[in-house]
């Protein structure tokens, strides 16, 4: 753990999950639609980094708790 944070990378390959975990993350889950439905952390989260945008961006605040931050710093989808 850096600085406390746990972290859960997202990847539409499985094939990256070792890298997300070798680079610090808790887990990885495969990005798909509705991941907000799949996480047992969703509406718990602190922070979000939405890295997909457009069509990812309203399931990112889906995952927040109330008055989490998320960050949209990419456009890859639509």
């Amino acid at each position: 753990m850096n600085a406390g944070a746990r972290v859960i990378g997202t990847s539409r390959n499985r094939e990256r999950f070792a890298l997300l975990e070798e680079l610090g993350a808790e887990r990885a889950e495969l990005e798909e639609p509705q991941l907000s439905e799949r996480i047992p952390e969703a509406k718990r989260l602190d922070a979000v980094l939405d890295l997909v945008g457009n069509t990812t961006i309203l399931d990112s605040l889906a995952m927040l708790r109330r008055g989490g931050r998320a960050c949209l710093a990419g456009r890859l989808g639509g």
